[in-house]
């Protein structure tokens, strides 16, 4: 994937039982799309997806998850799902829709992460402007 965020990244201190569960579902996607295409072996990490699946296992996330994400993915650096899967979700925490990745990913923990995330990345925000 791309470049750095750097201008666009912002700190989140999330529990790490969302993360896992987003890796998860990043990975089993990625299995699901490359399960899709004839030759195509299961990936490791995202360095053994093309640019075309990267990109349907994007679009993927984003229906699963209701986070639009793939633009601004374009120039974040992902090897492994997640590395993609905290750049998700400091998308969605900047784009105000954490509660719906958690909603979609686990539900199980609406409401606990996002108040910390949300403050966290008001003060990233605030350190990088």
């Amino acid at each position: 994937m791309g470049e750095n965020m750097s201008d666009k990244q912002t700190t989140v201190d999330v529990d790490p039982d969302l993360v896992e569960k987003l890796t998860v579902l990043t990975r089993d996607i990625a299995y699901m799309v490359c399960g899709e295409q004839p030759d195509v072996p299961q990936p490791e990490n995202l360095r053994d997806l093309d640019s075309f699946l990267v990109v349907q296992v994007l679009l993927e996330l984003e229906n699963s998850t209701g986070v639009m994400m793939l633009e601004e993915l374009e120039d974040a650096q992902a090897e492994t799902f997640g590395e993609l899967a905290n750049n998700i979700i400091r998308i969605a925490v900047a784009g105000g829709s954490l509660a719906k990745l958690i909603e979609s990913v686990a539900p199980d923990r609406q409401g606990e992460d996002q108040d910390d995330a949300t403050a966290a990345a008001a003060e990233g925000q605030a350190a990088t402007a």
